[in-house]
């Protein structure tokens, strides 16, 4: 005989609230509300189950928050929650990197969110959550987009001839051996940069993007479809980086490239969805 008292339908629902909260670390809701709520999902059949009816629930709830329409606080708050459930997620996706790696990747994804939402991309067009319950895939499909971005297109970029520096055709074949050599040198160097800073790649491929290759701001956001407020701060950023990275301002120094290591102004561009580790 099984001694094991079996949960009543309802205390099935409010214990996967309440474990799923747990592990979660979500805080917008009382356990109580947000187990009410899935009782009606559940009832109405809109999820086939009470782990579903939950995340669908709970979504809901974010979305709302981090629109904004409850106040600053709130949705500082949403947007910490969503942080941790797109960085947990990132290792489905991108298990075989860092987690200083992961870390900038569920920072972009966040980025992209908080601009595209709040009505400041930049962007031509921006997607809606038409389905509140739906944010929570709506979060990994641009954690995905982010993703793919780092994975193929970006780091092509940098792996590939830099325009900034290439010599014209008419130059003389030492001239152009020069050149190469020079732009061999450059992007070896941003290598290292990338490297030591593994949390600032998003941040160093805009400048390389903008300065190595020349891009608008509207460009890249156009062929990466990234926000531009997102880039602008991105881009202040890996300029700081740049500044204080020795290995770089040790080639300028020797090459004489000034210009190179003294790129931009120091833009001091809030970010308030900028996730510390």
């Amino acid at each position: 005989m099984n001694d094991q008292h079996e949960l009543e339908p309802d205390q099935t629902v409010y214990a996967t609230v309440a474990e799923l909260m747990a592990r979660r670390g979500w805080a917008l809701l009382p356990v109580e509300e947000l187990g009410a709520r899935v009782r009606e999902v559940l009832a109405a059949g809109t999820c086939p189950a009470p782990g579903a009816a939950v995340l669908f629930c709970y979504a809901r709830v974010l979305y709302t928050a981090c629109v904004g329409g409850e106040g600053r606080e709130r949705q500082e708050l949403a947007f910490r929650e969503l942080f941790r459930y797109v960085y947990d997620n990132s290792r489905r996706f991108a298990a075989d990197l860092s987690a200083d790696e992961r870390h900038e990747l569920a920072n972009q994804t966040i980025a992209e969110i908080y601009y595209r939402l709040t009505g400041s991309s930049g962007l031509a067009h921006t997607w809606s959550v038409r389905e509140p319950g739906a944010f929570f895939a709506v979060a990994t499909q641009q954690l995905r987009n982010v993703l793919r971005r780092w994975r193929r297109a970006f780091l092509a970029e940098v792996e590939g001839p830099s325009e900034a520096y290439a010599a014209p055709a008419a130059q003389q074949p030492e001239q152009v051996a020069l050149a190469d050599e020079l732009s061999e040198q450059v992007r070896n160097c941003f290598q290292l940069v990338l490297r030591r800073h593994p949390r600032a790649r998003g941040q160093l491929l805009v400048v390389w993007l903008r300065h190595m290759v020349g891009e608008e701001y509207q460009t890249i956001a156009d062929r990466y479809d990234m926000a531009i407020p997102n880039l602008r701060t991105q881009y202040a950023r890996g300029i700081d980086k740049l500044r204080h990275d020795p290995d770089w301002n040790r080639l300028g120094h020797d090459l004489g490239l000034r210009k190179a290591v003294e790129l931009g102004a120091p833009a001091r561009t809030a970010d308030p969805v900028q996730m510390k580790g």
